[in-house]
């Protein structure tokens, strides 16, 4: 963040007056004591600072997406945005259109579907700013039924996560996992990341020391092929 400072406004002074914060405020995030949340990463990005370099730390801009490790430290899934995204840099209107057949309850109700029902979605995710990561094959059962080994994240680096969502989070450098957050509004200090197995503890963690990207959409892995990481 110093090296963008001074090479875009010259200084950091002059950063934190383009972000609309103290001075301060803006150190905690250059010294490392808190990680920018989806509102500063946002702002940066309308500034001109290529948020992957910036989160990633690589010598070249936008080299590579971010990466996270399980939390065994086993081997991640790293690879470039335009990688995971595909080649293309798809537009709105360029993605593909799926077909919406209908409403499905949540509880308990009727299902309303319509043959003659016609309805689009586009999945027009920007792949600069999104990338995939894949649940761990050996340690990836926290998140079970619901997410399984093998199933891709989509991940984004600009929205901020809230309370309930699904998010990919790293701390501590070398640990990281697929959870979901719980905040409290009256504490902005601490977070807690669940599973949905009931059966593995939460992880309790100060704010400052975990850097939480949300989960937009989950790729179910296909399930009659033998999974391998790409």
């Amino acid at each position: 963040m110093r090296r963008f400072a001074e090479k875009r406004f010259g200084s950091l002074k002059a950063l934190s007056d383009q972000l609309r914060m103290k001075p301060q405020s803006l150190n905690s995030y250059v010294n490392g004591r808190s990680a920018p949340g989806g509102a500063i990463l946002q702002r940066l990005n309308e500034l001109g600072c290529d948020i992957n370099w910036l989160l990633r730390g690589e010598e070249a801009f936008g080299e590579m997406a971010p990466t996270l490790k399980s939390p065994s430290g086993a081997e991640s899934f790293s690879t470039t945005v335009a990688d995971s995204a595909g080649s293309d840099s798809a537009g709105a209107d360029d993605a593909p259109e799926f077909r919406v057949r209908g409403f499905i309850p949540a509880g308990d109700g009727d299902v309303n579907l319509w043959d003659d029902y016609y309805r689009g979605h586009r999945l027009d995710y920007d792949p600069d700013t999104h990338f995939f990561l894949v649940v761990d094959e050996e340690f990836g059962y926290s998140m079970t039924p619901m997410i399984q080994p093998g199933d891709m994240a989509l991940v984004s680096l600009l929205e901020e996560p809230r309370d309930g969502d699904l998010v990919a989070a790293k701390w501590d450098e070398t640990k990281g996992a697929l959870k979901l957050l719980s905040e409290q509004a009256n504490d902005t200090e601490n977070v807690v990341l669940t599973s949905y197995n009931q059966a593995v503890p939460p992880i309790f963690l100060k704010r400052r020391d975990v850097a939480l990207y949300k989960v937009v959409l989950i790729e179910k892995r296909k399930r009659s092929a033998p999974f391998r990481y790409r």
